[in-house]
């Protein structure tokens, strides 16, 4: 293959690229826009504290099957530089989650306990786990 005949693919390849990119610029401002108006986020997409938060909400919506909301929770990482998954955590870290988890279960049927007279047992709370 010539080179000419490359550089020309290439260039119409670039065109392609660039008609489907607008594209779908537009359609990702009209879905923003809608999300907008119906969850009144504003410009809370900005603040640095919400990266588990993304990657949790990108994986649901990557289930749901809309390129565009993907699209728009991978747009954010890259607005902030994060990874669209978590890091893959190390056993002490997964280990400490847990216990964590754990203790705030804990608390919460304790307060039920103390404060509603409500007590779970044990095994319903374990039997959750199980689910």
């Amino acid at each position: 293959m010539s080179t000419e005949i490359k550089a020309t693919q290439e260039e119409e390849l670039q065109e392609e690229f660039q008609i489907i990119l607008e594209g779908f610029s537009r359609i990702l401002v009209a879905k923003l826009m809608q999300n907008e108006q119906k969850h009144k986020f504003g410009f809370s997409w900005k603040k640095p504290d919400w990266e588990e938060q993304l990657q949790r909400e990108m994986i649901k919506h990557v289930e749901k099957g809309d390129p565009r909301d993907v699209a728009i929770y991978a747009m954010f990482a890259w607005f902030h530089n994060w990874r669209t998954a978590p890091e893959e955590e190390a056993d002490w870290q997964l280990e400490a989650r847990t216990e964590r988890n754990l203790n705030l279960i804990d608390s919460f049927t304790n307060h039920l306990k103390e404060s509603y007279e409500i007590e779970i047992p044990e095994e319903a709370v374990l039997s959750f786990f199980d689910a």
